[in-house]
């Protein structure tokens, strides 16, 4: 699996996870909420890690285009074992894949 992870200077956004293989675009908010949007191009990823406004180029080419599951806090504060949130990312992943 492909999975990328990039903190992003925002206000809104935290942090933002793509999974190439399922396409799941795993986006942690600033609340710690964190969403799975489906059947993300690679192309809108690169796009909002590489935008001078994350949180606009979210509005405007990710939110209410795709689906979306809230996947709630799932990771704790003090996590910042990759190798764990790859695990949970990935499982969950899966089980968004598996529910299509």
């Amino acid at each position: 699996m492909l999975l990328f992870e990039k903190t992003v200077n925002s206000h809104s956004i935290k942090r933002i996870w793509y999974n190439e293989n399922t396409k799941n675009l795993f986006v942690k908010f600033k609340t710690d909420y964190i969403y799975s949007y489906d059947c993300v191009p690679l192309e809108i990823f690169n796009g909002l890690v590489g935008s001078a406004s994350v949180g606009k180029y979210f509005a405007e080419n990710v939110k209410g285009q795709y689906p979306h599951h809230n996947l709630g806090k799932i990771f704790k504060k003090n996590t910042s074992d990759f190798k764990e949130k790859d695990r949970i990312l990935t499982m969950l992943s899966k089980l968004i894949e598996e529910d299509k």
